[in-house]
């Protein structure tokens, strides 16, 4: 089958988590089925060859900075929400759909309603993955932000479930990352969506015995995401001073912002890019995650856990990861229970073993690749030949 897909960014290198999913979707799929990727970039540099390798053809559509300027000034008088704007322009359309056309693929399968003006009026049968309940997570912003940014936040947590709810019925079968993404999803036909989580390669992502733990609290991810540039402030601004040892921090990922890198300190590192994130994870102790905004399900949370790094995070977190409390990971909402947490899997060491082990298991019993991508593929196909009779 002639799988087509579209994306709002090329799914390499993996420094995202919708880059992460769409890069392991695609290589299983590859596997028994022909794969087409059209994916926009702001990077005329991107370095296609991995994903040459599995896919028949890739289109790189470049977006330059004039154009999201232009498509950020367009999107309130088209009615899109920001975040689908900052992707859309009616030239690239035109180019995807010309694409599109030349192919004719069997299904098309879309990443994100970023992607979704480029596909939802097509005659072809149609899979979207909204991955997370992003109008949740637009409304988390808005709790979270100053008087003036929370206006902002609220119309476009507006815009956004609007557009959600008329994506929905635009495509054939419906995609998201977890049963709480699901749950939240302001629409009357959510039972209808297929929840397809993200996995994880705990053969890639497993203990190194012999590394040094020469950092203690570890948080990691891309640092120029919001949700993540707020944790790593709470962390090292609300949690930190709590804390009398002394303790040696740690802030890696890409793309840190300002205000992120304005964070470090002696005792504070922020590294920027890391060639192999596997690296941080072994030399810490502790991966801390204080993520109390965004959706979806947090890839480096069951990195850390797979990589056997005592893990502790909120519940917003845990509400996609569905780990047990006190068992496979530790949950705190305050300053003081995360101190409380640090100091006690730092100083209790058949404690912090007994996390990092039942953490692990938890992992691989229960975020396996293959076992999603089979699911995500049994769908496409489904849609693919009930479309041809």
């Amino acid at each position: 089958m002639k799988i087509l897909i579209v994306a709002p960014r090329i799914p390499f290198p993996i420094e995202k988590g919708d880059k992460l999913r769409l890069f392991h979707q695609i290589r299983f799929l590859s596997q028994r089925h022909e794969i087409v990727l059209v994916g926009l970039t702001e990077s005329p540099d991107d370095n296609l060859k991995p994903l040459l390798q599995i896919c028949s053809a890739v289109y790189p559509i470049f977006l330059e900075k004039w154009r999201i300027a232009v498509n950020l000034l367009r999107a309130p008088g088209r009615g899109l929400p920001m975040q689908v704007g900052y992707f859309y322009s009616r030239q690239i359309k035109s180019q995807i759909q010309q694409i599109i056309f030349k192919h004719n693929p069997d299904v098309i399968y879309t990443q994100l309603i970023r992607s979704a003006m480029y596909t939802r009026n097509l005659p072809f049968p149609k899979v979207i993955d909204f991955m997370d309940c992003f109008s949740l997570n637009t409304e988390r912003r808005a709790k979270q932000s100053s008087l003036l940014d929370r206006w902002f936040w609220h119309w476009e947590g507006r815009q956004v479930r609007r557009f959600e709810k008329h994506c929905f019925f635009d495509y054939d079968a419906q995609v998201i990352i977890s049963e709480f993404d699901r749950s939240s999803m302001p629409l009357h036909g959510k039972h209808r969506m297929h929840v397809i989580p993200n996995g994880i390669d705990t053969e890639y992502y497993q203990p190194q015995s012999k590394a040094s733990k020469r950092v203690d609290v570890l948080f990691a991810g891309n640092m120029g995401y919001y949700p993540n540039i707020k944790a790593a402030q709470y962390l090292i601004q609300e949690i930190k001073p709590l804390i009398r040892e002394s303790y040696r921090w740690q802030i890696a990922g890409a793309r840190p912002d300002p205000k992120v890198r304005r964070l470090a300190a002696p005792d504070i590192e922020i590294t920027g890019w890391v060639e192999d994130i596997r690296t941080a994870y072994a030399e810490a102790k502790l991966f801390v995650a204080p993520i109390r905004e965004g959706a979806g399900l947090q890839n480096k949370i069951l990195e850390a856990m797979s990589m056997g790094v005592p893990t502790i995070t909120t519940p917003t977190v845990n509400n996609s990861i569905n780990g047990i409390p006190g068992e496979h990971l530790i949950l705190a909402e305050t300053p003081e229970e995360f101190k409380d947490a640090i100091c006690r899997l730092l100083e209790d060491g058949a404690y912090y073993l007994q996390i990092a082990e039942n953490g692990r298991n938890f992992v691989r019993n229960h975020y396996q690749w293959n076992l999603f991508n089979e699911k995500l593929e049994n769908l496409l196909v489904h849609v693919g030949q009930s479309n041809e009779s």
